[in-house]
């Protein structure tokens, strides 16, 4: 087994952008960070997932060369040196391949950090698709599987598989979703034990082939877990998976939504209604729908927005909510000589939670960059920083053969100067209006107080979720409340970090969400 420690060596570059109204100008240069590595200036390094952490810290995870690397950075851009080595971990699968390809990090309940990656060999027929646990330190964690790494037989054949997406339960298990191919191409969702084992409590022997009613368009792109244990999975079509794999046949057309293109990601809001988007001809469209799988045609123009770029080419990647509601898109786009798409400018747009473009981000809701004139660029994934602001990662080349991981921290309307002491606030009364839903301190350090209205007695269930719609934590589920005023005491699970997140309040006929801000 190989594996391999770095250290990142920072690059602060003048450039030209499009637009900078947004950008938060305290971060790097005019809000922009470029990063190499030492051993890697003359490779292909990008950003692929972003990840807020305890103390405002951010894990990015990337590919470097033949390399993913694994970087926890402090919020000023500067790195972590008690992670890895010198703040990094660069991970080589332990066998021979020709390239890496799709791949996603998760953090678990202890602080654990999952890889779900893939990898063609030289033959193109070995199975491709692996999982790998680095301890919370950076070190990879050989209690998990033979020596911290495992192969996840997902299919057969050249190429094999793409995984999309790696889910931790709050019970520990993980779930990996993603494309095989077999004698075609479908979709698969896997379910497994915290110690790498299949659960054959779901689908069979943990397995689920995914072919969204269609035989000809079944990739996967998105997947979301939903507070009730149910899975939404976003392809070609959007469908619902009850906790056991089987489909949700309550759900849009037995089971099925066709919103007509292939959907690239996925966010639940907090009153479970669902939002996709795709690229249909370069095209961004954007749709919701209501938790039973109906369009919403209160949001945009009749249940969608959709957003040209002239005749240029855009390509969204990731969207994100904000805890206020609103929505982040964040991408590429190439300019109208090229006949093929290769993004020339990373984009990020925002939405208002109506579906508008939020004329409060950058001017006209679109804010773009073109940090090396005539190189290719883009931004592939963002994450919301506990103080509301926007962080995007991407690359962007400096020559053919060599790109730099890029870093972009956009300002945001979001509350910026929240004081997270919580100091004196032990001795105020707290008086809430008949009907109201509050939570008090907040910001929450160890615990806080949950104020709410039950409208009849029924079941009550109060979840926590992070922004991108993943359940983290349940504080109760399916608990009988009488009708009136009640207030809980939520005491903040180990194991999740400081940041804003979403606390929803779930009965049979409705579910109300509270912005929450933690901090360590």
């Amino acid at each position: 087994m190989k594996t391999v420690l770095f250290i990142l060596a920072f690059a602060l570059l003048s450039f030209p952008t499009i637009s900078q109204n947004s950008f938060d100008k305290t971060f790097g240069e005019n809000g922009v960070l470029l990063t190499t590595y030492g051993f890697h200036q003359s490779l292909k390094n990008f950003v692929y997932i972003l990840d807020t952490l305890p103390n405002e810290q951010i894990m990015m995870g990337g590919l470097s060369g033949g390399d993913i690397v694994l970087a926890k950075i402090n919020n000023d851009g500067t790195l972590d040196d008690t992670f890895g080595e010198e703040g990094i971990a660069l991970y080589s699968p332990p066998f021979d391949y020709n390239y890496l390809g799709d791949f996603d990090i998760q953090t678990d309940n202890d602080g654990r950090i999952l890889i779900l990656g893939s990898s063609v060999s030289y033959g193109g027929y070995d199975p491709t698709t692996w999982v790998v646990r680095f301890n919370p330190d950076g070190r990879l964690d050989e209690e998990f599987a033979p020596f911290g790494f495992e192969y996840l037989e997902v299919g057969q054949g050249f190429g094999v598989s793409e995984p999309e997406a790696v889910i931790v339960q709050p019970d520990g298990k993980f779930v990996i979703a993603g494309s095989a191919y077999t004698s075609g191409w479908s979709g698969f969702v896997k379910r497994y034990h915290p110690s790498g084992e299949p659960d054959s409590t779901f689908g069979i022997n943990g397995y689920l082939d995914v072919e969204f009613g269609t035989t000809d368009q079944t990739k996967l792109g998105a997947v979301s877990l939903l507070s009730d244990g149910k899975f939404m999975v976003g392809g070609y079509r959007l469908t619902r998976l009850n906790p056991d794999g089987s489909t949700d046949m309550t759900f849009g057309n037995s089971g099925l939504v066709d919103p007509g293109f292939q959907i690239q990601s996925l966010v639940i809001q907090p009153d479970g209604k669902i939002l996709i988007v795709g690229n249909p001809g370069y095209i961004t469209k954007i749709m919701r729908y209501h938790s039973d799988g109906t369009i919403d045609l209160s949001y945009g123009e009749n249940g969608q927005i959709t957003v040209q770029a002239g005749a240029a080419k855009r390509m969204i990647e990731q969207i994100i909510l904000q805890p206020n509601g609103k929505l982040v898109a964040v991408g590429g786009i190439t300019l109208p000589e090229k006949t093929y798409y290769s993004p020339d400018i990373s984009t990020i747009l925002r939405f208002t939670k109506d579906g508008k473009l939020d004329e409060d981000f950058d001017g006209d809701g679109i804010a773009e960059t073109d940090l090396r004139a005539e190189k290719s660029e883009s931004a592939t994934c963002a994450t919301i920083l506990p103080d509301g602001k926007i962080l995007a990662g991407g690359y962007v080349y400096e020559q053919w053969y060599r790109s730099d991981f890029t870093l972009m921290r956009f300002v945001s309307d979001e509350k910026e100067d929240i004081d997270p002491s919580n100091e004196g606030m032990d001795s105020i009364e707290i008086i809430v209006p008949e009907k109201e839903t509050f939570l008090f301190p907040n910001p929450v350090i160890d615990a806080a107080t949950l104020y709410y209205y039950q409208p009849k007695f029924g079941k009550v269930s109060i979840h926590l979720y992070a922004n991108d719609g993943k359940l983290l934590h349940t504080f109760i589920k399916d608990q009988f409340r009488d009708e009136g005023q009640h207030k809980e005491l939520l005491e903040w699970p180990i194991g999740v970090h400081s940041g804003v997140y979403l606390i929803v309040v779930a009965s049979k006929d409705r579910q109300i969400g509270v912005t929450v801000f933690h901090k360590n």
